[in-house]
């Protein structure tokens, strides 16, 4: 191992600090909205908090929050975390809508979704 390579961390923390890049406390607040959850033909409608995450790569749902939905069944993926093994879920297509209109303007859309577990 090279020792050159090495960095004291005090050194990085003063070089941050000096070009007003300092590492902030507190992270980017999550922002969650209500969303009605249906299946194709609309007739079982559910009300969820879901996670608002614009950089998500595939929306994923609780296999419990989907409930007794009868959504179509689109396939399988593999959703890879930062950390660990990546993790088989089915692919499932659910419509969507913000749950603040009224009921008659509801504009549904929809929405491919992995289901996990947990």
């Amino acid at each position: 191992m090279c020792d050159e390579s090495l960095v004291d961390v005090h050194e990085v923390q003063s070089q941050t600090d000096d070009d007003n890049s300092v590492l902030c406390e507190d992270y980017a607040k999550l922002q969650y909205v209500d969303v009605n959850v249906t299946e194709c033909v609309k007739s079982d409608v559910k009300v969820v908090s879901a996670l608002s995450d614009s950089a998500a790569q595939i929306s994923v749902i609780r296999s419990d929050v989907l409930g007794n939905l009868d959504v179509p069944y689109i396939g399988k993926v593999k959703l890879h975390g930062v950390l660990g093994s990546p993790v088989s879920a089915d692919l499932v297509k659910i419509n969507v809508a913000l749950s603040n209109t009224e009921l008659d303007d509801v504009e549904y859309m929809s929405v491919l979704c992995a289901v996990c577990s947990e």
